[in-house]
């Protein structure tokens, strides 16, 4: 705390800790099988008791002395790890609904699948990225032409009849427990690159 630059390094670090084990429950609870659900519970509860420990530390930062550029940067650890919670949450839905999802009929199933592959290849790239700074984040954009199709898909099928109103409600959750996530990561993203661009600026003042 008696550097702060080197403190809101300290909290990147800790916050890309959270980020890994998030984006973990993500990709857990769309790909494993069978789902751990224990274990993805389990796993949040250790991001709530980080995200209690960091929001500690930044207040306690933000009583220290800092430059005005680290002062006005503490908003975003608190932001991010929000968005890391909640990319967690949905997670947990997403992981209560796969069994529904996979007594849906198999055409159906197979739609679903499909963005669920895309969902999970955005997800480890998104981990790659808060890990490597010097990598791309990924550009979610690209997801949602595949999502409106697979949503409007969903909906056809239960005015044709072929879903009832229970199973599209369950797979239309299910899109948008992953439409949510994307949505979660684009803004997590936002808010590490400006903790790293302070860093950066400070650790210029520093040398």
């Amino acid at each position: 705390l008696e550097v702060p630059a080197l403190a809101v390094s300290s909290v990147l670090m800790e916050l890309r800790r959270v980020a890994d084990i998030s984006l973990g429950i993500a990709k857990s609870a769309l790909m494993d099988h069978p789902v751990p659900v224990e274990r993805l519970w389990r796993r949040n509860e250790i991001i709530k008791r980080l995200n209690d420990a960091i929001i500690e530390y930044v207040q306690d930062l933000h009583m220290a002395k800092a430059s005005k550029e680290t002062s006005s940067v503490l908003a975003h650890p608190i932001r991010a790890l929000w968005h890391f919670g909640e990319i967690s949450a949905h997670a947990l839905a997403i992981a209560g609904r796969r069994g529904e999802i996979e007594r849906l009929p198999v055409a159906y199933q197979n739609q679903i699948s499909g963005f669920v592959t895309l969902v999970a290849g955005q997800l480890d790239a998104a981990k790659r990225a808060f890990a490597d700074p010097a990598l791309a984040a990924p550009n979610l954009d690209v997801l949602e032409p595949a999502y409106q199709n697979t949503k409007s898909s969903i909906l056809e099928a239960t005015s044709s009849g072929g879903l009832t109103a229970d199973q599209s409600e369950t797979a239309l959750e299910f899109l948008g427990d992953m439409r949510a996530q994307l949505r979660l990561l684009e803004r997590a993203g936002k808010r590490v690159a400006a903790i790293t661009d302070v860093i950066g600026h400070d650790h210029e003042v520093l040398d």
